[in-house]
């Protein structure tokens, strides 16, 4: 099961509680905050929804996660200049996210209002009144995700300064490349097994965000088996302070590498668990590069639904789309070259086996002529 590590499901459920007839969201003016609620209403009905939980319904926690993010936008609106939200017009919604993003934030807030902008639309469509869409010019797209990047002997260097638990969780973080901290503290001893003579995990549909995977450990299996040994099937696979391990790696990246900033474009000092995500990610891709193993395997290994990730890290590599065919002939090819390859050694041995014969023959024709008839035959 899926830990709510952030407490969504009970805060969302605590701010259901202390709504009444007369409640208005904190520091909202009473229009907004009616829309604000009544948007939130009909999401938990399941309209205009996208996400959808098995019961048809809003998940909780993306619901939460949304209530903060949009009455953020709405606070800081207000600020802006518009009281009324309904009131507001293109080039104010525009300029607004234009600004936000200026100031380096995610476009994930402006996604939001997006959302929350065309729900006003429909609902007014409903009632016979037109809404013009002020969000097409908006801009929502991402810029290039900055992240810690350590290499494998930098990354090996760096867990020597913690102790065996915090070195193995940050090995297994490396190694799966798994999503933070909500997929890796919700695993459960039960996802680690044996295959063979690999040690194998799988992240169950119910703790991430994308789809089932199984996968084999390359560095860290036979560490996580030991540490196992004394869990029950149902225990946490780990059960950690997310935010304290965060903190200490950052405290020991700054000893080490001072304010130097990595190639992933962030400063080695801001590094989190969720790096260690990237970083692993990288070493897979340059170690597929030469060894020619397929990208749909690290696709998977990471739970990626496209390979949208896995092309900026090829970029940040500096690997291009060339192709040794010596490495890359396809099996039906090198098949093929193979029988070729084959029928011509068998034609030499026969065309040697047809001189030989000629061979001897000649042999007797020559001694014939030279010891019967005399007849000297030059070489």
């Amino acid at each position: 099961m899926k830990r709510d590590l952030f407490n969504h499901e009970e805060r969302y459920k605590n701010w259901k509680q202390d709504l009444t007839e007369d409640y208005i969201e904190r520091g909202l003016t009473k229009g907004n905050s009616d829309l604000f609620l009544q948007y939130f209403s009909d999401m938990e009905k399941g309209l205009n929804v996208s996400i959808k939980n098995k019961k048809g319904g809003r998940d909780v926690k993306t619901l939460n996660r949304n209530r903060l993010k949009l009455r953020k936008i709405l606070l800081m609106l207000q600020d802006y200049g518009i009281k009324d939200i309904t009131k507001i017009n293109e080039e104010q919604a525009v300029s607004f996210f234009a600004d936000w993003k200026e100031k380096g934030h995610s476009s994930d807030y402006a996604k939001r209002f997006k959302a929350f902008w065309h729900w006003f639309m429909k609902v007014n469509r409903k009632k016979g009144v037109a809404i013009p869409d002020i969000t097409e010019e908006i801009d929502i797209s991402e810029k290039p995700t900055k992240f810690v990047w350590i290499d494998k002997n930098a990354f090996d260097n760096f867990i020597k300064y913690f102790v065996s638990e915090e070195q193995l969780i940050l090995l297994f973080c490396f190694d799966s490349i798994i999503r933070t901290p909500t997929e890796l503290l919700s695993m459960n001893v039960e996802n680690v097994y044996i295959k063979g003579k690999e040690i194998w995990i799988k992240i169950p549909q119910e703790i991430t965000k994308t789809f089932e995977r199984d996968f084999n450990l390359v560095y860290c299996g036979n560490e996580l088996i030991k540490y196992t040994e004394d869990k029950r099937p149902e225990d946490y696979l780990f059960n950690f302070n997310y935010s304290s391990l965060n903190k200490k790696m950052q405290e020991i990246a700054k000893q080490i590498f001072g304010e130097k900033r990595s190639l992933g474009g962030e400063y080695y000092k801001n590094i989190t668990l969720y790096d260690l995500r990237h970083s692993g990610a990288i070493h897979f891709r340059k170690l597929f590069a030469e060894t020619g193993q397929s990208l749909d395997i690290l696709r998977q290994r990471g739970g990626w639904t496209d390979f949208k990730m896995i092309n900026a890290y090829t970029r940040l590599l500096g690997l291009d789309g060339h192709i040794d065919k010596e490495k890359t002939l396809l099996q039906e090819d090198k098949t093929a070259l193979e029988k070729e390859v084959e029928r011509l050694k068998n034609k030499i041995k026969e065309g040697n086996a047809e001189t030989k014969l000629l061979r001897e023959d000649w042999d007797k024709i020559k001694e014939l002529l030279e010891n019967k008839y005399k007849i000297k035959i030059p070489q």
